[in-house]
């Protein structure tokens, strides 16, 4: 939009001129001034959504990652273009792939509290997630007992229903989970 208005905007006889004797190159390097930004932002964007929809999640997600984090430190959007961050993308494309993965990413890395963010997320929207809520689970129950931690405080700011059964047998053995359910 900013390079068609400059275009638009250059009525200068002069200008003309000098455009036209300058090398077709030097236009384009001109123009790409005002183009560079939002064409990098969208090359990542748009390869990170080729790989995550061809299931090379990783290589995918961490062009996404790129791609947001270069969004927000270039101002993209004062461009006119969009870019969620991961969690809005993951309520957006409603896929349980997508979500299964950064959970079982974010399991890996030990950052139980945003696994169970998507996690919540993900059940909130109704989708087929108890294999990986069990994984979540069994997962977090190890890093609380091998950090001594005392499991009702680890789940305490997280609300958890029915629906998080899974999650919650796998964390806490299914007799307790009943218990919680009941008291929650």
């Amino acid at each position: 939009m900013e390079a068609e208005k400059t275009l638009l905007s250059v009525t200068s006889f002069s200008i003309e001129i000098e455009c036209n004797i300058s090398p077709y190159n030097d236009s384009i390097n001109h123009l790409l001034q005002y183009i560079k930004k939002p064409a990098h932002f969208q090359r990542i964007y748009n390869n990170a959504l080729l790989y995550i929809s061809v299931q090379k999640y990783e290589e995918g997600f961490r062009l996404y990652d790129e791609a947001f984090h270069y969004f927000k430190t270039q101002d993209i959007d004062s461009y006119g273009l969009y870019c969620p961050d991961k969690k809005e993308f993951l309520i957006n494309s409603k896929n349980t792939n997508y979500y299964s993965y950064i959970c079982e990413q974010y399991v890996q890395e030990k950052e139980f509290d945003k696994a169970i963010e998507i996690m919540l997320s993900a059940v909130s929207q109704k989708l087929s997630f108890n294999k990986t809520q069990k994984t979540i689970g069994e997962a977090f129950s190890k890093y609380v007992k091998d950090n001594k931690l005392r499991p009702f405080q680890a789940i305490k700011p997280y609300r958890f229903t029915k629906a998080h059964s899974p999650f919650l047998n796998a964390f806490l053995g299914k007799p307790i989970a009943f218990f919680y359910l009941l008291i929650h």
